[in-house]
C-alpha cells in the first residue's frame, strides 16, 4: 500500500473518531442528565424493575449481536471488494433477515414473559406496571433490531458524520422522556417503557430515510438468496456462542445479582453500568472508525496494513479508555455525590463503578482481535474456545454468591477471566494477522501494562500529597485535572513509541493553533503513520517495478513452488535455457491444473487430495514431489508463485476472498520463516481469439494487478504478460501472436515468459545464454522486451 494511501485512511479514521467524539460530548451530558432525574423520579426500586426487564428483553440480543457483526462484516466486506452490486444485494437480503427474525423474537418474546415475570423477586402491586414495561421493551426491541441494516450500512461507507447527527434524536427524545414523566397523569415505569419505545422508532425510521437517499446501494428490493443466507447463517451460527458469552455476561450477572440481593443492588449495578457504557463510548467511537477498514483490507488483500490496525488500535483504544477512566476511579466516590446526591449513593454504587471501569480497561482489548477473526468469515474455532471459555463466568459468579461473597466481588472475577480469555484470543488470531503471540505480548500487552502500571503509581502518589494540603473546595477539579495530565503524560512517554510521539509533537504544533482538532487529534493521528513503519516497507504508488523484499539467499540456495495452471507451466518451461542463476543451488518446481482457479487451489489447502508437483528447472530437488497440500507446503520453501485463471485475471474482484485463503495457508504451513509471495502477471489472449482485443484485456489484466501490487498482501511481481505484450508489437510477434492456440504460448512466447522468470527470481546481473534457434537481433528484442516488462510492467514501451 502506498504512504499515501496509508495516510488517508489513519487521516479518515481520526476525522470519523473527532465527529463521534463530538457527538459523545453531547449525548454524554444528556445521559448524565437524564439518569440522576429518572432515578430521583422514579426511585431506585421502579429504576431498577426497569433494568431487570430490559435485562430479559436483552437476553434476545445474543442472536441480535450475532447477526450485528454479521451485517457489518458482509457489507463492508462487499465495499472492500469494490462491489456495489453485491453489497446492495446484501443489504436487501440484510433486511429481510432482520425482519423474519423481529416476528420470530417477539413472538418468543410474547410466550415467555407470562413464564418469567411472576417468578422474580417484583413486588405485587408492581407486577401490572412492569408488565406494561414489558410490552413496550419488545417493541423497542423490534425497533431497535430492524435498525441495524441501516446503521451497519453507515458505519461500513464510514458516515460516522451522519451517524453521529441521526444520534441527536435520541438527545432529544431522551430530554423529552424526563419531562414527560414528570407531568403524565400515568404510571411512570409504563410512560417510561412507551417513550422509550417512541424514540428508539424515530432514530430506525430517519436511519432508513438517509440509506435509502444518499448511501450508495441502500436501496432495498424484494430478494431472497438462499446462498447467501446458508452464508449468513454459518458465519452467525459460529459467532452465536460468542454472542451468547457476551449477553449473558452482562444480562445473566443482573439476573443472579436480583436473585441473592434484590433490585436496589441491581440499581447500583445499573447507574455504574451507565457510567462504564459512556466512558467505553469513548474508545468504542475510535474502534467503530476502525473496524470498517480492518474488513476493507483483509478484502482487498491487504493483510500487512490490516495487521497494523488490529495491532496499533488495540493500544489506541486502551489509551483513549484509559485516559478517560483513570481520573474516574481515583474520583468515583465524589463524582457520584455531585451527580447524584449523597442519600442516593452507596458503597455499592461506587465500588461496582470502579469495577466496571477496570474491567472495560481489559476488555476494550478484545475489539479488534475479533474483528480480523471476523473479517476471515472463519470464525469456527475461535467462537468455539472464547465461547466456553467465557460462559464459565456465570457458575463462578453463582458459587462465589453462593459462599457468601459481596455483590461487586462479581466484577474482581470477570475482569480476570477476560484478562486469561485475551490471551487465547490473541494465540488463535495469530495465524491470520501473521504476528506471533510474542510479538503481541511485546508490541501491545507490555506498553498497556507498564503505563497502567505508572498510572496507578503517579495517581496513588499525588492524591496522597493533594489531600495532605487540607483545601477541599476545589479537589474535585484540582484532582480531575492532575490525574488527567498525569494519565496523558504516562501515555506518551511510555506508551507510545519514539515515532508516534513525534507524530503526536508534530500534529500538536500544527493543529492546536488553529483550534481545529485539538489533543485529540494529535493523539489519533500517528494511526496515519503506522504504515509508514520501517519494519515494514511498502509499495509505491508508481508504475516502476519494485517489490517489497529481495530474494533471499542469493549465492546459497532458492526454492520456488509455483501453484497455478497451464499458464504457470508456460512461464516454467525453459527457465534453463536461460543460463546460470546467482543462486548455487536453486530448484523451481510447478503444481499445476489446467484451468484450475485461485477459488480450485484455496478448496484444495486442507484437502486429503494428494498431488504431484513437476520439477521445471534447477539443480537441486525438493525432499518431497507428492503428497497433500498442507505436506507440500510444509517444505522450506523461499518463494511461493500464485496466479489467477486466465478467464478471470482482468477482475480483481474475483482474487479475494481465495486469494486470502491460499496467502494464508501457505505463510502458516511454510517452515521458511523468510518466504516471500510472489504473484505472476499473466498475458492476455491474441488479438482476436473470441473477439479479444489484446491490448484491452492486457491493460483490464494490468490494472488488477496493480491493485494487488499495492495491497502490499504480495511481495513480488512477475511481470510475463507485460514482455509477451511487448513482444507482440515488435518483429518477434508472428500469426499467433507468440500463442500456439490463441492463449497458450508458443516455443518463443515461453522463452520470453521465462526470462522475466529467471530475472526476477533468480538473476540480477550477467548476461543470458543464448540457444542457436535465435538470431542475435532476436535477441536483442527479447532481451527488451524482458528488461521493460520488469522496469515498467503496467507499460507496454515498444510499438
Amino acid at each position: 500500500m502506498g504512504n499515501n494511501i496509508s495516510m488517508k485512511n489513519g487521516k479518515r479514521i481520526a476525522r470519523n473518531t473527532l465527529l463521534l467524539y463530538l457527538r459523545m460530548i453531547v449525548t454524554t451530558a444528556v445521559s448524565l442528565f437524564t439518569v440522576r432525574l429518572t432515578l430521583q423520579i422514579l426511585g431506585a426500586s421502579d429504576f431498577g424493575y426497569f433494568n431487570l426487564v430490559a435485562g430479559i428483553v436483552g437476553l434476545t440480543a445474543i442472536v441480535t449481536a450475532t447477526m450485528t457483526s454479521a451485517t457489518q462484516r458482509f457489507l463492508a466486506y462487499d465495499l472492500g471488494l469494490g462491489d456495489l452490486q453485491a453489497f446492495s444485494h446484501t443489504y436487501s437480503m440484510l433486511i429481510n433477515v432482520f425482519m423474519v427474525f423481529c416476528l420470530i423474537a417477539a413472538a418468543v418474546l410474547e410466550l415467555a414473559g407470562p413464564l418469567c415475570l411472576p417468578r422474580l423477586n417484583i413486588a405485587g402491586e408492581r407486577l401490572d406496571a412492569i408488565v406494561w414495561l414489558y410490552q413496550f421493551a419488545i417493541l423497542s426491541f423490534v425497533f431497535s433490531t430492524l435498525c441495524i441494516p441501516f446503521t451497519s450500512a453507515m458505519i461500513a461507507h464510514e458516515r460516522m458524520d451522519v451517524y453521529a447527527y441521526l444520534m441527536f434524536i435520541d438527545v432529544v427524545f431522551k430530554l423529552a422522556i424526563v419531562y414527560a414523566l414528570l407531568v403524565t397523569p400515568f404510571d411512570r415505569l409504563a410512560t417510561l417503557g412507551a417513550l422509550t419505545a417512541l424514540g428508539t422508532l424515530a432514530v430506525t425510521v430517519a436511519s432508513w430515510l438517509y440509506c435509502r437517499h444518499k448511501l450508495p446501494g441502500c436501496r432495498y428490493s424484494m430478494v431472497w438468496d438462499g446462498k447467501l443466507f446458508r452464508r449468513l447463517a454459518d458465519y452467525g451460527g459460529w459467532n452465536l456462542l460468542g454472542s451468547l458469552s457476551a449477553v449473558l455476561i452482562t444480562q445473566g450477572q443482573t439476573i443472579i445479582l436480583n436473585i441473592f440481593f434484590g433490585p436496589v443492588v441491581i440499581a447500583a449495578k445499573a447507574i455504574a453500568d451507565r457510567i462504564q457504557g459512556v466512558v467505553v463510548s469513548f474508545a468504542n467511537n475510535f474502534y467503530m472508525a476502525v473496524a470498517p477498514q480492518i474488513v476493507k483490507s483483509y478484502a482487498a488483500g491487504d493483510i500487512s496494513y490490516m495487521r497494523r490496525l488490529v495491532m496499533v488500535s488495540s493500544r489506541y483504544s486502551f489509551y483513549l479508555l484509559l485516559l478517560i477512566s483513570a481520573p474516574l476511579i481515583f474520583c468515583m466516590q465524589d463524582l457520584l455525590t455531585l451527580w447524584l446526591g449523597a442519600s442516593q449513593t452507596s458503597r455499592d454504587m461506587l465500588l461496582f463503578a470502579q469495577l466496571e471501569l477496570v474491567k472495560s480497561l481489559v476488555f476494550v482489548l478484545e475489539n479488534p482481535v475479533t474483528m480480523a477473526v471476523r473479517a476471515t468469515g472463519n470464525i469456527k474455532r475461535y467462537q468455539i474456545m472464547v465461547g466456553i471459555q467465557t460462559l464459565t463466568f456465570l457458575p463462578i459468579c453463582y458459587l462465589a454468591f453462593r459462599s457468601g461473597l459481596p455483590a461487586w466481588w462479581s466484577m474482581i472475577i470477570l475482569s480476570l477471566l477476560l484478562f486469561v480469555v485475551q490471551f487465547t484470543r490473541v494465540y488463535l488470531v495469530r495465524r491470520i494477522i501473521g504476528t506471533s503471540t510474542r510479538q503481541y505480548m511485546r508490541d501491545v500487552l507490555s506498553p498497556l501494562m507498564l503505563t497502567a502500571a505508572a498510572v496507578v503509581a503517579l495517581h496513588m502518589l499525588t492524591r496522597h500529597l493533594l489531600s495532605a494540603t487540607g483545601q477541599q473546595q476545589y479537589m474535585l477539579v484540582v484532582n480531575l485535572a492532575v490525574s488527567f495530565c498525569l494519565t496523558a503524560l504516562s501515555i506518551y512517554f511510555i506508551g507510545l513509541n519514539s515515532t508516534e510521539q513525534q507524530t503526536a509533537l508534530n500534529m500538536i504544533k500544527k493543529k492546536l493553533p488553529s483550534g481545529k482538532a485539538g489533543v485529540l487529534l494529535c493523539l489519533l493521528m500517528p494511526l496515519g503513520s503506522v504504515s509508514c513503519d520501517s519494519s515494514d516497507d511498502t509499495f509505491e504508488n508508481s508504475s516502476t517495478y519494485s517489490t517489497t523484499k529481495t530474494t533471499p539467499a542469493v549465492g546459497d540456495t532458492l526454492r520456488v513452488l509455483a501453484i497455478g495452471n497451464s499458464y504457470t507451466k508456460d512461464g516454467t518451461t525453459r527457465i534453463d535455457e536461460w543460463g546460470e542463476a546467482d543462486c548455487r543451488h536453486w530448484c523451481v518446481y510447478s503444481l499445476t491444473t489446467s484451468s484450475a482457479s485461485l477459488d480450485l487451489w484455496a478448496s484444495r489447502m486442507n484437502s486429503s487430495e494428494t498431488f504431484k508437483m513437476v520439477q521445471r528447472a534447477g539443480n537441486m530437488t525438493m525432499p518431497t514431489d507428492s503428497g497433500t497440500m498442507r505436506q507440500l507446503l510444509s517444505q522450506a520453501w523461499d518463494v511461493v508463485v500464485v496466479q489467477q485463471v486466465s478467464l478471470q485475471a482482468p477482475y480483481y474482484s474475483t482474487y479475494n476472498p481465495a486469494l486470502h485463503n491460499i496467502i494464508h495457508n501457505v505463510r502458516a504451513r511454510v517452515s521458511n520463516t523468510n518466504l516471500l509471495l510472489a504473484w505472476q502477471f499473466i498475458w492476455s489472449y491474441a488479438d482476436g481469439y473470441n473477439g479479444t482485443n489484446s491490448n484491452k484485456r492486457w491493460q483490464q489484466i494490468a490494472d488488477a494487478t496493480s491493485t494487488l501490487q499495492k495491497s502490499g498482501s504480495i511481495d513480488i511481481i512477475i511481470p510475463t504478460g507485460t514482455a509477451i505484450q511487448n513482444a507482440r508489437h515488435t518483429a518477434l510477434c508472428d500469426d499467433q501472436q507468440l500463442t500456439r492456440d490463441g492463449t497458450h504460448l508458443n516455443e518463443l512466447g515461453q522463452y520470453i515468459a521465462a526470462g522475466v522468470w529467471f530475472k526476477t527470481l533468480l538473476a540480477r546481473k550477467g548476461p543470458t545464454n543464448t540457444p542457436g534457434a535465435y538470431s542475435d537481433a532476436e535477441l536483442d528484442l527479447i532481451t527488451r522486451c524482458v528488461d521493460d516488462a520488469m522496469l515498467s510492467p503496467y507499460t507496454i514501451t515498444l510499438h
